[in-house]
């Protein structure tokens, strides 16, 4: 769908010279008295480079709306993890280079939001907090029981998190997914 360019904002996905970009920053310039114009700052969807882009505040682009579908989890297949549709049942296949950031907080079976752009997927987004099993924690240090000190801990997805000292293996915490930091007990 055409639109005009100042209303392009950041996370939009835009098909230029037919690449599609994903809009990171844009910014309104008015230099003085020439014409204005849209500072873009675009990733490439297929490789991933940064561009910078000027584009006259009067001209039309093309916004590409993404669909999106919930998904579960299956498993990893080598170098790519399988998602299923819970509607259609349909099975999707995503590299783990485009995924790389939710890979510490995925367990099999759960349940994902998955980003499609022109039929593929390139985006999977979690819940703000997942709890997964803790396998491996550090030993409390005796004294330290006084102060907010925190101890290393393994979970059954291989992510390490810092936690306080009195949780022990086999149990099961809740952790942020956009920090990755230990919010409680589950």
């Amino acid at each position: 769908m055409a639109v005009p360019a100042t209303e392009a904002k950041r996370g939009n996905v835009l098909k230029l010279d037919d690449k599609y970009y994903l809009v990171v920053d844009a910014n309104l310039v008015t230099p003085g008295n020439w014409r204005g114009f849209i500072q873009f700052k675009l990733k490439d969807m297929a490789s991933g480079s940064l561009a910078q882009k000027r584009i006259s505040s009067d001209a039309k682009i093309e916004v590409i709306y993404l669909d999106r579908k919930e998904c579960e989890y299956l498993y990893r297949q080598g170098n790519t993890h399988v998602f299923m549709d819970k509607e259609s049942y349909d099975q999707y296949e995503i590299p783990a280079e485009d995924i790389e950031g939710v890979l510490p907080f995925l367990l099999e079976n759960t349940v994902v939001t998955v980003t499609f752009l022109v039929g593929r997927a390139i985006s999977v987004d979690l819940a703000a907090a997942v709890s997964l099993k803790v396998i491996e924690a550090d030993a409390a240090v005796r004294g330290n029981t006084a102060t907010d000190v925190k101890k290393q801990a393994k979970c059954e997805t291989g992510l390490m998190v810092a936690v306080p000292h009195f949780i022990t293996a086999g149990e099961t915490i809740k952790i942020d997914t956009r920090t990755g930091e230990f919010i409680s007990r589950a």
